[in-house]
């Protein structure tokens, strides 16, 4: 099961005849990975959903990464004993390798070895994928003489179980890339015919199966990639208010011309009229009484003729008095 780079074919449900319970089945072909040629021989291939990544044995020698974009990353060297390993898968965290002699289960985090156990009777498979309802790995054997087998392999004591065999499968060559679905159906490609396998764990012989393609000398297989969420869509731009038209300022009333104030004409004063000089007659203190003062009415405008007439009588009247207090 030994392959230069990932090929760039991909058979899900839906482009080929796949079961309608069976996943996405990335199959490892030929010299290329979907986006070209990686740079060394990987092998062993298995997908951890969780790290959206595939691992794989490089060249026999260094465990690496592979993106779904096909980059590669040399993770660590392989533990001693696993040299040239080719079965490979993942489940819960662990990737379980084997080349051939034992079942060796390393830590997808730190890739330090959990467990190693021997493999018995040493089963002629070219993949083995688990089928998480039992935790048991399955493959194709070809190792007797007549039809293949289905393996059943128990992870934790390395013992083989064998199917009948498997009517209207070819027997020859290898079955190199194997792939097991929820429902319980192992996908299973044949390199020599380039057909790919459908075969029901609860029902053996009664396989289908797809013509994937030409013939191949190596393959691999293992889970398509986990569907990547889809992108938020981005917010429409909320649309700018238009701005309110400002309103038209209302003209100022033009201020209304203030009437010329005409500075108010004098009065002339009122004629200044000569009291009489007191008599020269000493006379007592008068006592003093008490007056209540009169009720002030509002002047009443004079005729200007009366006070003309005034105005000549009262210095006739200071001056007869004058001569009155002298003949005194």
């Amino acid at each position: 099961m030994l392959l230069s780079g990932l090929a760039s074919t991909v058979i899900a449900a839906g482009t080929v005849p796949v079961p309608a319970a069976g996943p996405c089945v990335f199959v490892v072909r030929g010299a290329q990975f979907p986006t070209g040629p990686l740079p060394v021989e990987v092998n062993a291939l298995g997908y951890d959903p969780g790290q959206d990544l595939y691992h794989a044995v490089a060249d026999g020698r260094d465990l690496v990464t592979i993106t779904r974009d096909g980059e590669l990353a040399v993770r660590a060297p392989v533990p001693r004993g696993l040299q040239g390993a080719y079965l490979g898968t993942i489940a819960d965290g662990r990737w379980l390798l084997s080349n051939g002699t034992a079942i060796v289960v390393l830590d997808l985090g730190t890739l330090a070895v959990v467990r190693s156990v021997p493999l018995r009777d040493r089963p002629r498979i070219g993949d083995w994928d688990v089928w998480p309802d039992d935790g048991a790995l399955y493959g194709v054997d070809t190792r007797g003489p007549g039809g293949p087998r289905l393996a059943r392999i128990d992870p934790d004591s390395g013992r083989v179980a064998l199917s009948e065999q498997l009517d209207g499968m070819p027997g020859d060559g290898s079955y190199g890339g194997v792939v097991m679905d929820p429902a319980g159906t192992l996908h299973a490609l044949h390199n020599a015919s380039g057909r790919l396998y459908h075969i029901p764990l609860s029902a053996p012989d009664s396989a289908t199966f797809t013509d994937f393609g030409s013939p191949t000398t190596t393959s691999d297989a293992a889970p398509c990639p986990r569907a990547l969420p889809s992108p938020s869509p981005s917010p429409s731009p909320s649309p700018s208010p238009s701005p309110s038209p400002s309103p038209s300022p209302s003209p100022s009333p033009s201020p209304s011309p203030s009437p010329s104030v005409r500075p108010a004409q004098p009065r002339p004063p009122p004629p200044s009229i000569p009291l009489p000089e007191p008599s020269s007659v000493d006379s007592p203190s008068p006592t003093l009484k008490r007056e209540v003062a009169p009720t002030l009415r509002a002047a009443q405008p004079v005729p200007t003729a009366r006070i003309l007439l005034l105005g000549l009588l009262i210095p006739a009247l200071a001056v007869a008095a004058r001569i009155a207090a002298r003949r005194r």
